[in-house]
């Protein structure tokens, strides 16, 4: 079926590293219905190396970067005038591509205000991607005023990860009308592999017998890399065969102190970090026990995607509820010791407490979901 016009969306994040929210912008770029849409990606950052920023760029999706490398007397010059720099080159961004809907992600609502009378006929949108205290409570006041600015001038519609997010988020602002739209998943792609599990551990250069621990998430405290070294180390003195499998990006100054952990440890030849993969269902089939010890989560996407791959995980419980869609998943105090949480791991008879239903994350569906916001069709 093809019709009559197609809509300009921009998706706004901070950048396209491989994170959650990235991730998400990366399958709205690529998923929605292009007999409907054209899609484009604005990032605050400049344009890296990436997984997320190389299937955009192979599949021909734009991508406008705000800021681009340039000579540190420029840095140095805008800083004084960052906000309005920013706000002047995304407002020019959505002149130049005739945006009709402009999606927001992340703590970039402060750039989109000052130039909120310039965007009549634009539909904004805002996604929370973590706790709603993190982004528009006490402590981030610049975008709570923005939030409520954009609301009052602009219609702009909130749109939450899970029904609790959503209730805060009316309350913090004051609405009754914030989106539900989880962050989907392909669930396909991480049940049906094709490479066998000891083709992708020979690849990597894992032995085929070994016990693999794994962790997808960018190296960032919240994380909690720090506990799932100590985690792991408790694995390690009960099987000298087991292996570390850290999948994520981030900064040199976390990943150094990860390392200098692991030495400390002295497990730093059974560890593996893995950055900018497009590989994720392929790395999850080689583990054996999928680690999650977040010290907050909006969502926890990787957790669903490890148990839509069949993988035994232990999980903190500060993770929302409705990502707990297997037996398979254990919820664990943060309170708890490291050898309380390898206890848990190995005791293959204990069970978790299903919440929710994987097909609820189908990709597919969320997809449906998020055109039909930007249309004006969803309640």
């Amino acid at each position: 079926m093809t019709y009559d016009n197609r809509h300009m969306v921009l998706e706004f994040v901070l950048s396209l590293s491989d994170g959650g929210a990235e991730t998400l912008v990366k399958d709205y770029a690529l998923m929605l219905d292009r007999d409907r849409f054209d899609v484009a990606v604005v990032t605050l950052f400049p344009i890296e190396d990436t997984a997320n920023a190389r299937l955009l760029m192979e599949n021909g999706v734009s991508i406008y970067p705000i800021m681009k490398k340039k000579r540190f007397i420029d840095r140095a010059l805008k800083r004084l005038f960052i906000k309005q720099v920013i706000s002047k080159r995304l407002l020019e961004i959505v002149r130049m591509t005739n945006a009709e809907i402009l999606h927001i992600h992340l703590a970039l609502l402060k750039y989109v205000a000052p130039i909120s009378y310039n965007l009549c006929g634009v539909k904004l949108f805002y996604t929370c991607h973590s706790l709603p205290e993190i982004y528009l409570g006490s402590g981030k006041k610049k975008e709570n005023m923005a939030a409520k600015l954009l609301i009052k001038n602009n219609k702009l519609r909130m749109i939450a990860l899970h029904s609790e997010m959503a209730r805060e988020i009316n309350e913090m602002l004051g609405i009754n009308d914030t989106f539900v739209v989880h962050n989907g998943i392909d669930v396909d792609r991480f049940k049906h592999v094709v490479e066998s599990r000891e083709q992708i551990r020979e690849r990597i250069g894992i032995p085929a017998n070994a016990f693999v621990v794994g962790h997808v998430g960018r190296f960032d405290p919240v994380k909690n890399h720090s506990f799932i070294i100590d985690i792991f180390s408790c694995i390690f003195r009960q099987n000298p065969n087991s292996y570390l499998l850290l999948v994520g990006a981030g900064s040199e100054k976390q990943i150094s102190f990860v390392r200098q952990k692991m030495t400390e440890n002295k497990i730093e030849d059974h560890v593996m970090i893995l950055s900018h993969r497009s590989d994720v269902p392929q790395l999850m089939k080689t583990m054996d026990l999928f680690l999650f010890p977040s010290l907050h989560e909006g969502f926890g996407t990787a957790l669903i995607e490890a148990q839509a791959a069949g993988i035994r995980c232990v999980a903190s419980d500060v993770i929302p509820e409705c990502a707990f869609v297997s037996e398979n998943a254990i919820q664990m105090p943060l309170s708890t010791s490291a050898q309380a949480w390898c206890d848990a791991a190995m005791d293959v008879n204990r069970k978790g407490t299903k919440k929710s239903d994987l097909a609820e994350f189908n990709i597919k569906d969320i997809i449906r979901r998020i055109e039909s916001i930007y249309l004006g069709e969803a309640v």
